[in-house]
C-alpha cells in the first residue's frame, strides 16, 4: 500500500512537471515542429487544465481575499455583458479558464512552484545544448538585427523576445540563489541563464531585464542581493546598454522608443518609414521616421487612451479587439496588426481591466511587500510578470495567467489573511 502510494504521488509530481513546463514553453508550438493549419489539435499547454482532477474534491477554505478577487473577476465580466453589451465565446471562454487555473492553483500552488523550478531547469539545459550544437556546426551568423549571433535554426521559441516569458525571471532567481547556497548547480544555472540572454540578446528582452531590475530596487528588494549578486545586475545593464548604444539598429530601434513616448499627446503627423498619412501631423517626424513596429505601438497607445475615456471599468477579459476595431487609425496601423493582443500586455491589461487594474496591482505590490512570504517565490514570480508587460503575447501564453494566479494565491495564504 506504502510503494502504491508513493509510486502515485512519484507519477503526479511528474505529470506537474509535464503539464507545467508544456503551459509555460510549449504556447508557441506551431512554431516548434508542427507547422500547419491544423496545429490547434497539437496546443500542448491545454494539457496544464487536466490538473483541475487532482484537485477533487473541490473543497476550499473561504476567506475575505478570495472572496473579493472572485466578486470583482466576476462584476466586471457582468459589465463587460450587460452593460457594455458585448461578449463572445472568446471572452467567455477565457473567464472560465481563468476560474480553473484559480482552483488548480489553491489546491496545488506548492506542487505546481516546484514544477515551475523543475521546467526552469529543462529548459535551460535544452537551450544550451542547442547552442553547444548549432555553434559546433556553424550553423549561425552574426547578428543583423539587434543582436549579437543569430541561429539559423528557430527551436521552441519563433523569436529571441519570446526569451521574456522566463529568462529574466531565471537569472534573478539564480543570481539570488547562487550566493545565498553552496551549491555549484545554481552558479552553473545562472551562467546558462547570463550566455542565454547575450547570445539571444533582443532590445525587447533587454528592456523587459532592466524593467525588472527597477521594480527591484523600488521595492527595495534589492537589500537581498549581496554585493556580488548585485555587480553582476550592473554589468549585465553596463554591457547591454553598450551594446544596444553602439549598435545601429538598437540605436534606432530605441529612439522610436523614445520618440513615441515623447508625443504622448497622440495628435502629431506620423511617418512610417518612406509613407506620409495626411491624417497626422509633421512635427514628430522631423528627426527621423519611424519603424512599422513602432508606428503600431502609437496605435494602439490612442486605442488604450480613447477606450480608457469610454469604458473606463475595461472591456472585459479578451475582448481588446472591441475597442480597437471602433478607435484603431488605420492609417497608423492598415494591417491591423496585433488586434487582439495590444502590441503589449500593460496596454492590453490597461484596456480590458480599466480601473479594476487598481486592484490587480494592489494584490502583486502586496505580494511583493509581504514579508512572511519567501523571497525565493517572490524572485521567482513576480519577474515573469514585470518582463511580461512589454510583451505582446496576452496573458494566456508563457505561463503569464498562471504567474499571477499563483501571486495571488501565495499572497492568500500569507499570515495576514484571516478566515471568515
Amino acid at each position: 500500500m506504502y510503494k502504491e502510494t508513493l509510486n502515485f504521488n512519484n507519477i503526479k509530481k511528474i505529470y506537474f512537471i509535464v503539464c507545467t513546463f508544456c503551459a509555460f514553453f510549449f504556447w508557441d508550438i506551431k512554431t516548434f515542429f508542427i507547422d500547419t493549419e491544423f496545429y490547434y489539435f497539437f496546443e500542448l499547454r491545454i494539457i496544464f487544465l487536466t490538473l483541475i482532477f487532482f484537485s477533487l474534491p473541490l473543497k476550499i477554505e473561504l476567506n475575505k481575499k478570495l472572496i473579493t478577487f472572485v466578486l470583482v473577476i466576476t462584476i466586471q465580466e457582468l459589465i463587460s455583458i450587460f452593460i457594455y453589451d458585448y461578449n463572445n465565446l472568446r471572452n467567455i471562454f477565457s473567464f472560465l479558464i481563468l476560474f480553473l487555473i484559480l482552483i488548480i492553483s489553491i489546491k496545488n500552488y506548492e506542487l505546481i512552484l516546484k514544477s515551475i523550478k523543475i521546467s526552469f531547469e529543462i529548459i535551460l539545459y535544452i537551450i544550451f545544448i542547442f547552442i553547444i550544437f548549432e555553434l559546433f556546426n556553424n550553423n549561425y551568423s552574426l547578428g543583423n538585427a539587434c543582436n549579437i549571433i543569430f541561429f539559423n535554426q528557430r527551436f521552441i521559441f519563433y523569436e529571441n523576445s519570446h526569451l521574456i516569458f522566463f529568462l529574466p525571471s531565471a537569472i534573478i532567481y539564480y543570481n539570488f540563489l547562487s550566493f545565498i547556497k553552496q551549491e555549484y548547480k545554481y552558479k552553473f544555472l545562472l551562467t546558462i541563464s547570463l550566455i542565454v540572454f547575450f547570445l539571444f540578446f533582443s532590445l525587447t528582452l533587454y528592456l523587459s531585464l532592466i524593467l525588472t531590475l527597477l521594480m527591484l530596487y523600488i521595492f527595495k528588494l534589492n537589500k537581498y542581493f549581496n554585493p556580488k549578486s548585485q555587480t553582476i545586475f550592473f554589468l549585465i545593464f553596463l554591457i547591454g546598454f553598450s551594446f544596444t548604444y553602439f549598435n545601429e539598429n538598437c540605436n534606432k530601434r530605441l529612439k522610436d522608443v523614445y520618440k513615441i513616448f515623447s508625443f504622448l499627446e497622440f495628435n502629431k503627423e506620423l511617418v512610417i518609414e518612406k509613407k506620409e498619412y495626411s491624417t497626422i501631423n509633421k512635427e514628430i517626424m522631423k528627426q527621423a521616421l519611424l519603424n512599422e513596429s513602432s508606428a503600431v505601438l502609437v496605435d494602439h497607445l490612442i486605442i488604450t487612451k480613447e477606450s480608457l475615456k469610454k469604458y473606463p471599468l475595461g472591456v472585459g477579459i479578451n475582448n481588446y479587439n472591441f475597442p480597437f476595431e471602433k478607435f484603431t487609425n488605420k492609417n497608423i496601423n492598415p494591417s491591423a496588426l496585433n488586434y487582439n493582443d495590444g502590441r503589449m500586455v500593460f496596454l492590453k491589461s490597461l484596456t480590458e481591466f480599466g480601473l479594476f487594474l487598481i486592484f490587480y496591482a494592489f494584490i502583486f505590490f502586496k505580494f511583493l511587500n509581504e514579508n512572511t512570504i519567501d523571497n525565493k517565490v517572490k524572485f521567482l514570480l513576480f519577474p515573469m510578470i514585470t518582463s511580461q508587460l512589454i510583451s505582446g503575447f496576452g496573458y494566456f501564453n508563457g505561463g503569464f495567467l498562471i504567474t499571477f494566479i499563483l501571486i495571488f494565491v501565495f499572497y492568500l495564504k500569507s499570515n495576514s489573511n484571516k478566515n471568515i
